[in-house]
């Protein structure tokens, strides 16, 4: 596995691109990862529903400044119920401050 030579791991959580201001809950997969493998899990927030489009039928994006911020890193110890609400609190938080006041000019 990739995690024993020491590579990163990407998982959206939600398990699809969302647009600003959707509501989608996080997948069990990440807990089931986060409570295997034992390693720290850094949550990423990301403003780019402003700009990508979710429908898969479009190949348009809308030009704008996509931003992500890596956030503290979640450590293992916690139970998943508790992983889950603590990463997607942590997620969802600062991705709404990263498009606050915004609208959605993707959809």
């Amino acid at each position: 596995m990739r995690i024993k030579e020491n590579r990163s791991i990407i998982i959206f959580p939600e398990g699809t691109r969302t647009t600003i201001n959707q509501n989608i809950k996080y997948q069990p997969g990440i807990a089931a990862l986060y409570s295997v493998l034992s390693v720290p899990v850094l949550p990423v927030a990301l403003n780019t529903g402003l700009f990508w489009p979710k429908s898969i039928l479009s190949l348009r994006k809308n030009p704008g400044k996509a931003v992500i911020e890596i956030l503290p890193p979640i450590y293992p110890g916690l139970n998943k119920n508790e992983f889950l609400q603590s990463l997607e609190k942590i997620i969802e938080e600062r991705s709404s401050r990263l498009t606050i006041g915004k609208t959605d000019i993707a959809n």
